[in-house]
């Protein structure tokens, strides 16, 4: 049973009540991105938080920028990320979950709803702070009246978020489809953008309509040449690429092969407009003649889509994708821990044209500036992390003795001016006990009073973050799990799940860039050079893929580590062939 209760603290506490805070920011349309929108939600989480004692763990941060909740996309994304770290016990029970409204989360059905809200309450255990209407709900109740009172409250809500997403979605399909219709009797384009056009397609503004430029017309053509002489779509972009060919897009500076090949395979630059596979999903298929400009004609189309699709890795690759069974794609081993430059990594899979085999990847986007970060594969990121993992100890999840967190610094500093305030107030009570001046002694002792309470709220505050960032324990067991499952079969679904369960109790983020920090790495040369570097066998042999990198590993006791893979070039100089650094620096 979902239960919901909000109550007020009592005027006779004294002291405020410190609680962990997580937050959850999403908006649906990546044109927000540029609004004031994740500004907005940002601003409001970090007042709420200040205004209410909870302490915001930046640690762990979720969102969904540009991401629909209407159809729950949001639960596969960063709100899957945040249920899945609640599962692993990465958010522990009693935090403070704070997000804007209840549409945020979701704006499905209110039965779904109520469910989700369910298993943040009574599964997690989480209290749900909804900032813009300021109300709280509570995994605990005082009474079923104050419960009912709050469940009808939430499904209100939840029908008015449902109702409102279902009529604009009615509205634009309508709106839609009446385009559709004028389209198809040759009154309106459903498209003028360049951007969002065919990039050998422009639209011009003085006649009206869509027009291709010469050299993106022979482009095309010279295409569809090479493809019929069965030229695969690798040999075409390189061949492209030599000749110096324009991409005619600003973010693609070289041409690549999946995009000749979704031209070659579409009917587009034979002039027609077809509806997506997507729309087609959704029962709305409609074709159109004529509408682009005819760059090719049927019998070369034909006979370049008949060698294309020829080929053994495309043509098999159709097919296993469309009969393949989805559930076995490898999960992401890394959900929730990675950071890509930043940004919260991303994960998807694909399959082998040949094998059937899945592959996974990740990847980094910046959704903000919307650009992309960078893309690794699993095969090379996975065996590289878990084998620098295989040398570590109990000691180095801890940290140093001379490293200083700036949280456990500004801590000391704290306690150092409540004791100096204590002894402040100890002196001006023993002067007014002698005696003194009563007005003036009794101004100050106020004054101190304010302050000690001001240094003891911010003692506890700062404590908190920091028990909050260093677990208790020393560890031992945890490593030991983790270890057990390193050298286990990655391809199995059920080991990838123990495997990352396991690392969430050991690690609590990894951050990856595939550019270095100069710093970094001349520290960590100068290490190699001296004979003090913790080297490992590098588990991915050296090929094309195998990408340089470099990792911070955090570790929940408050350790981290470095894991930097240099070129070839550089380990052969220093003696290191085909070697991991692995240590701090």
């Amino acid at each position: 049973m979902v239960s919901f209760v909000k109550t007020k603290p009592k005027p006779t506490e004294s002291l405020p009540i410190l609680k962990d805070a997580f937050s959850y920011i999403r908006f649906s349309s990546k044109k927000q991105a540029d609004g004031a929108s994740l500004e907005r939600q940002l601003a409001g989480t970090c007042k709420y938080c200040e205004e209410n004692n909870l302490i915001l763990n930046e640690s762990l941060t979720f969102r969904d920028l540009g991401v629909s909740a209407f159809k729950g996309d949001n639960q596969v994304r960063g709100l899957g990320d945040l249920l899945q770290a609640c599962e692993d016990g990465l958010i522990p029970r009693g935090s403070a979950l704070v997000v804007e409204a209840l549409d945020r989360l979701s704006r499905q059905r209110p039965r779904v709803v109520s469910t989700l809200l369910g298993r943040l309450l009574d599964d997690y255990g989480l209290e749900v702070h909804l900032t813009g209407i300021k109300k709280v709900l509570y995994p605990e109740s005082e009474s079923a009246a104050e419960e009912g009172m709050d469940l009808l409250y939430v499904t209100m809500l939840a029908i008015r978020a449902s109702e409102e997403q279902e009529t604009k979605a009615e509205r634009l399909k309508d709106a839609f489809s009446r385009k559709r219709a004028r389209v198809a009797k040759g009154e309106e384009l459903l498209e003028t953008n360049d951007n969002k056009l065919p990039w050998w397609v422009v639209f011009n503004e003085e006649t009206g309509k869509l027009e291709s430029p010469p050299d993106r017309a022979a482009t095309v053509k010279q295409i569809f040449e090479w493809a019929a002489d069965k030229v695969t779509s690798p040999e075409i972009a390189r061949k492209l690429d030599a000749k110096g060919t324009p991409t005619w897009r600003p973010r693609a500076s070289r041409w690549s092969p999946s995009r000749i090949r979704h031209m070659v395979l579409s009917p587009t630059a034979e002039g027609v407009l077809e509806s997506t596979s997507r729309s087609k999903a959704a029962g709305h298929d409609f074709r159109v003649e004529g509408y682009y400009p005819v760059l090719v004609d049927s019998a070369l189309a034909t006979r370049a889509r008949e060698a294309m699709t020829a080929n053994c890795r495309y043509g098999r690759k159709v097919k296993l994708v469309s009969t393949s069974d989805r559930s076995e794609r490898p999960i992401n081993l890394l959900r929730g821990l990675l950071r890509f430059d930043g940004n919260a990594a991303r994960y998807d899979c694909r399959q082998n044209g040949n094998s059937g085999s899945w592959i996974g990847y990740y990847y980094g986007y910046d959704e903000v500036a919307q650009k992309n970060l960078g893309v690794i594969s699993s095969k090379i990121l996975e065996p590289t992390l878990l084998a620098c993992l295989k040398e570590l100890t109990v000691e180095m999840l801890k940290p140093e003795v001379e490293e200083v967190d700036p949280v456990v610094a500004a801590l000391a500093h704290a306690k150092r001016r409540l004791e100096d305030t204590e002894k402040s107030l100890e002196r001006i009570l023993s002067a007014i006990e002698r005696g003194g001046e009563l007005d003036s002694l009794l101004k100050r002792l106020t004054a101190l009073e304010q302050e000690k309470s001001n240094h003891k709220n911010q003692v506890e505050l700062l404590d908190r973050k920091v028990r909050s960032t260093q677990a208790v324990g020393t560890g031992e067991a945890e490593l030991k799990d983790l270890k057990f499952l390193l050298d286990a079969d990655l391809s199995d679904n059920k080991v990838r799940q123990r495997v990352a369960q396991a690392l969430r109790r050991v690690v609590t983020r990894i951050d990856l860039s595939l550019e270095y920090d100069p710093r970094v790495v001349g520290l960590a040369i100068q290490s190699m050079i001296s004979g003090v570097a913790h080297m490992v066998s590098d588990p991915c042999p050296p090929k094309k893929t195998r990408k340089r990198l470099y990792m911070k590993i955090h570790f929940r006791h408050g350790g981290h580590r470095a894991v930097i893979r240099f070129p070839e070039e550089t380990l052969a100089k220093v003696k290191f062939p085909n070697m991991l650094f692995t240590g701090r620096v």
